[in-house]
């Protein structure tokens, strides 16, 4: 695991505790991400089934976020594809070894889902320690408490059914940061005030409206 890149993506985690997830959007999406990038949203993956990943990926890092991530990345080939879009990291729905070697060689860091104990101490064992915790929402916040006690050591990213609403009540619980994805992407970049105001108390970010 790269680990001055890691740290690179936990620092920007501390300062802005969010993961935009990017996921089937295929218009305006420039706009979305300078909305998102407005709102103080430090960190975004764009998902390998979401048509022109790559493209996105690319545009994401011209836009200057600090970490640009793919999601959704399930295959060795995923990895390679990940690699040479230029991605800080991948993030999978599951946990699979070979996937994360595959990412650890290329220098990638890796953020694998994991629901059960069993997953998380699998985890543990290959060194990863920053694990998204999916699908988060039917689980609960209070799942995510149970897990804190014996897995104090693990950041976790609750991600899949988190709302803007209950993203400052995950945090809360000891989530290291949320990945929210429909909830910010239906909408796009024509989100309202409510949802830039949301966002903003999560990162920090000025009260001053988004230029779109």
């Amino acid at each position: 695991m790269n680990t001055s890149a890691m740290n690179t993506l936990e620092q920007v985690l501390v300062t802005s505790p969010v993961v935009a997830v990017i996921r089937g959007v295929t218009s305006e999406l420039e706009k979305t991400l300078t909305w998102l990038m407005s709102v103080g949203v430090r960190a975004v993956e764009v998902t390998t089934n979401t048509p022109d990943w790559q493209q996105g990926v690319g545009l994401a890092i011209s836009q200057g976020f600090a970490q640009v991530g793919v999601g959704t990345v399930v295959t060795e080939d995923h990895v390679q594809q990940a690699h040479d879009a230029g991605a800080t990291f991948t993030v999978a729905p599951g946990l699979n070894a070979r996937v994360a070697l595959a990412c650890r060689a290329h220098g990638l860091i890796h953020v694998p889902g994991v629901m059960t104990p069993s997953e998380i101490q699998a985890a543990l064992g290959m060194g990863i320690s920053t694990l998204k915790l999916f699908p988060a929402g039917p689980l609960g916040i209070d799942y995510l408490r149970a897990l804190r006690a014996p897995f104090n050591e693990v950041r976790f990213i609750p991600t899949g059914g988190v709302s803007l609403a209950s993203a400052s009540d995950w945090i809360a619980a000891g989530a290291f940061a949320v990945g929210l994805g429909g909830a910010l992407t239906e909408s796009g970049a024509d989100s309202n005030d409510q949802t830039s105001r949301l966002l903003r108390s999560l990162t920090g970010a000025s009260t001053a409206e988004p230029k779109l």
